[in-house]
């Protein structure tokens, strides 16, 4: 062999280097998740911020912020 790797060795690294990479970040992504969860888990919840404000009445004017609007209402709405 002239620094040459035959194929199926070749398969075989790639396979095993894949592998490797789909693990590491699969921990990291567990991790990320659990430091949103333990940040979410110390908000206060959306409507007491809300009335906090003072804010009785949310306007928007895209068709797509409305939409948007009425999924967040809902949202909290069943959440509580």
């Amino acid at each position: 062999m002239n620094g040459e790797i035959d194929l199926c060795t070749s398969g075989a690294v790639g396979y095993l280097a894949s592998t490797l990479l789909n693990a590491i970040n699969k921990g990291n992504l567990e991790e990320r998740v659990a430091a949103l969860e333990a940040v979410i888990a110390q908000q206060r919840p959306v409507q007491s911020l809300v009335a906090d404000q003072g804010i009785k009445e949310i306007s928007v004017s895209s068709p797509r912020s409305q939409s948007n609007l009425r999924m967040f209402i809902s949202y909290v709405s069943c959440s509580q």
